[in-house]
């Protein structure tokens, strides 16, 4: 911060990482605060992808430090079992929202009407949109139906079922973990024996047999498994949030990747 303001700028905002979309990845978030109230700096949790976790213990722990946010965003359409859209921007203080969305009269004369005291909510002065859908209504009617100890199992069984993935793809050969299963995520690549670490050619060759592996895995159906990008490497993305997923899926899955790797990677041998 020293160093920023020191160049002429003014930070005013810190965005941490609740859980990111790719591999799982959590900010020490409670450090992060402890920073940011001394700064009297705005802390924003991008939970999007990780925040639904907060229905169940492990994911609460592992999110230890979020309740301190100033805000934070969950989408309830990935981690918590909704169709889309569904997506919820919580603020500590609710005046800081209604102060950066409120309509004023002079922008939107046939609302003036419409307006009521400061206790009333009218939803269109906290967020960019005025028409909306009932989008809360499905989140609402689920919690109602199932209850939000089912939510915690069901989070919870996906926990399991990333790191029991990990350890199939441990016990085979050629399977490099790129990241730990976290947060319902695991990612990983195929890496023929001796090439683990190469460069150059062999390092482009290795992305371009991942990525062929995952075409293969498409043009299968049995499984979406999709590339993704980590530390400049192509790598796998394995993401169980589906709790109806058992382990005889998991093992026909890992089953599958090893089919088609060994496929592409004998047709690579093959051509050099």
């Amino acid at each position: 911060m020293v160093r920023l303001r020191a160049a002429g700028l003014a930070p005013f905002c810190v965005i941490a990482n609740a859980g990111t979309t790719n591999t799982g990845a959590i900010d020490p978030t409670a450090e992060l605060a402890d920073v940011c109230a001394e700064e009297k700096i705005w802390l924003h949790a991008d939970g999007a992808y990780g925040a639904g976790a907060l229905f169940c213990a492990r994911g609460r722990k592992l999110l230890r430090g979020i309740e301190r946010a100033d805000s934070f965003t969950l989408d309830p359409h990935k981690w918590l079992f909704q169709p889309f859209d569904c997506a919820l921007l919580m603020v500590r203080n609710r005046a800081t929202l209604r102060h950066a969305f409120h309509v004023r009269e002079d922008e939107a004369e046939y609302l003036q009407d419409a307006r009521g005291g400061e206790e009333e909510v009218n939803l269109w002065d906290y967020s960019p949109e005025l028409t909306r859908p009932f989008r809360a209504l499905k989140l609402w009617m689920s919690l109602q139906v199932f209850g939000a100890d089912a939510f915690a199992a069901a989070l919870e069984r996906t926990f399991y079922l990333a790191e029991y993935a990990e350890k199939q793809l441990r016990a085979r050969g050629n399977w490099e973990i790129t990241s730990s299963a976290q947060m319902a995520v695991v990612t990983f690549r195929y890496v023929s024996q001796g090439h683990a670490h190469e460069s150059g050619e062999n390092a482009r060759r290795v992305d371009a047999l991942n990525r062929a592996i995952a075409a293969r895995m498409q043009e299968q159906g049995y499984a979406l498994v999709l590339t993704t990008e980590l530390r400049g490497q192509t790598v796998l993305r394995l993401c169980t949030i589906n709790p109806r997923t058992t382990e005889e899926d998991i093992v026909k899955t890992v089953e599958a990747l090893d089919k088609h790797a060994l496929n592409e990677a004998g047709g690579w041998k093959g051509s050099g």
